[in-house]
C-alpha cells in the first residue's frame, strides 16, 4: 500500500541513515519498525487495564473525560496555574 506519513525531520534522518546503511529502502524501514512497535503493543495488552481508584468524594469530577488526554492536562495547567 502506498500512503504519505509525516514525520518530524530527525526521525526521517535516521530512518534514511538506517535504510542507507543496511542496504534497504525507507519503506522497509518503516515497515519493520511498525511490525516491532505493534508486536512489543501485543504482548503488553495482555496485561490487565489500569483501574482509577478512588479513596474520597464520589468519583471523578462532572464534566471530566478521563479518556480524554489533552483536556486532563488543560485542567491540570489550570489548577497549577501554567499558562
Amino acid at each position: 500500500m502506498r500512503t504519505t506519513l509525516t514525520i518530524p525531520d530527525d526521525l526521517a534522518r535516521q530512518v534514511k541513515q538506517q535504510a542507507a546503511a543496511t542496504r534497504r529502502t525507507v519503506g522497509q524501514v518503516v515497515a519493520d519498525a511498525i511490525r516491532m512497535s505493534l508486536a512489543v503493543r501485543a504482548k503488553t495488552a495482555s496485561v490487565s487495564p489500569f483501574k482509577m481508584r478512588t479513596f474520597k468524594g464520589t468519583g471523578v469530577r462532572p464534566g471530566i473525560n478521563l479518556d480524554k488526554t489533552s483536556e486532563l492536562l488543560e485542567i491540570g495547567d489550570k489548577h497549577h496555574g501554567s499558562s
